[in-house]
């Protein structure tokens, strides 16, 4: 529930104002909402599902401990995880409509960049909640973590997408579970790869 009322309203509220009245606008307003409220909260829901999974009790005093842990901090991944993004759809958009053939090759480059930038993305909040380190070094992990595990990382994307899916198919009463077991999902993941690295010896966050 407290993903659904300070999470998706909001951010489907800005995005259908952004496709519905494109303007500079409604177009930054949408990315602000998105960076900086829906995935600061969802963030924010990772480390709760991380109690939980860990069997501990929550409350909604646990919500907003999260928030003002991780809140500030995610909202910086956000913004610049996510503009970031924007760029490479920018460039891949510029590529598609070049009338040059050697550009439009370039998209297919552009595309496994957006690919692997919305992986990075997808497991940063569970990253940003295990290692509690600043914005850089979040996505920093972030993206060699991907990279080393690539494979658990598409299963966990894999997912997350059916999920979205199944959620987008039965509408609301889904989608209200959505973070949360979304949540579920990116806290395991992440907790069982940071495992596996001290099982050999390594360690993440340096």
């Amino acid at each position: 529930m407290v993903w659904f009322v300070a999470g998706l309203v909001p951010a489907a509220a800005s995005v259908t104002a952004a496709v519905r009245l494109p303007s500079v606008v409604t177009l930054v307003g949408a990315f602000v909402v998105v960076s900086a409220l829906a995935f600061p909260v969802f963030t924010t829901v990772v480390a709760v599902s991380r109690d939980l999974v860990a069997g501990r009790e929550v409350t909604l005093k646990d919500f907003w401990l999260a928030w003002r842990s991780y809140g500030a901090r995610s909202a910086g991944v956000g913004l610049l995880g996510w503009g970031a993004l924007a760029v490479l759809w920018v460039d891949l958009l510029f590529f598609l409509r070049a009338p040059w053939t050697a550009a439009r090759l370039l998209a297919g480059v552009w595309v496994w960049l957006l690919a692997y930038g919305e992986a990075v993305m997808a497991i940063a909040p569970g990253i940003l909640v295990r290692l509690d380190r600043g914005v850089i070094q979040v996505l920093k992990q972030s993206a060699l973590v991907v990279l080393d595990n690539a494979v658990t990382v598409a299963l966990m994307l894999a997912a997350l997408l059916v999920l979205a899916v199944v959620s987008v198919l039965l509408a609301a009463p889904l989608m209200l579970l959505f973070a949360g077991t979304g949540g579920m999902i990116v806290a395991t993941v992440v907790d069982e790869i940071v495992q596996r690295y001290r099982e050999l010896g390594g360690r993440v966050g340096d």
